[in-house]
């Protein structure tokens, strides 16, 4: 309750009070907060000022926002795929062990819808809150997605050798999309990795108060 209550409202610390809590450290993390006293009232509250250097990405405005549309169609084409390798897919009820590579390229297509509505709100001057909560999980999704995408393309070939499948139209176009699903996710995962950001001084370094660190 402490941290909803510092979020929402700001009439308690956790740092102060000697409640270390993980999720007000991760959000908070660079801020500097400290006791003023609220005029209105005259009570106590927690002001918080962020002085921490900023996370920014290289570019301009325009570039961010064409990075950012990049990622979003990769991770678009990935999962229109990945969805359609599903449809069209017709083995041998032995043959269906791939399934398990399948249905973790989903979650994880789940998990990075999330991070993708993220990055579509996220400035491109991030905080370091901001930066750790995206950029991090975000590459490293898209790298777990394309590999499971692409283990499972794997597995039905060796297993159409194996098992002297007769490779017909949807085995194999179903085989090319998981192919290709990978691949695409794969890229995303490149694109994101090569992302430079630069630190940039923040002109509220000098403010008195406690430091917040994760």
């Amino acid at each position: 309750m402490g941290f909803f209550k510092t979020f929402w409202r700001g009439e308690d610390s956790p740092t102060e009070s000697g409640v270390h809590i993980g999720s007000y450290h991760r959000f908070f993390e660079g801020y500097i907060e400290r006791r003023v006293t609220d005029e209105t009232n005259g009570k106590q509250k927690i002001l918080r000022v962020y002085a921490a250097p900023y996370y920014v990405r290289e570019g301009t405005d325009r570039e961010w926002r064409r990075a950012k549309a990049w990622s979003v169609g990769l991770y678009v084409i990935s999962a229109a795929l990945l969805l359609l390798s599903a449809t069209v897919l017709e083995l041998p009820a032995p043959a269906r062990y791939y399934q398990a590579f399948v249905a973790c390229a989903f979650l994880c297509d789940f998990y990075l819808l999330y991070k993708m509505v993220k990055l579509l709100a996220a400035p491109r001057k991030m905080t370091v809150g901001e930066y750790k909560a995206l950029r991090p999980s975000l590459y490293r999704g898209a790298l777990v997605a394309a590999v499971f995408s692409l283990a499972a393309a794997l597995a039905r070939i060796v297993n159409m050798i194996l098992s002297h499948i007769q490779a017909g139209a949807p085995l194999l176009l179903g085989t090319f999309c998981l192919a290709a699903s990978g691949a695409a996710m794969f890229s995303l995962w490149l694109r994101e990795k090569r992302a430079v950001f630069e630190m940039e001084d923040n002109e509220n370094a000098g403010e008195h108060g406690v430091m917040i660190q994760n």
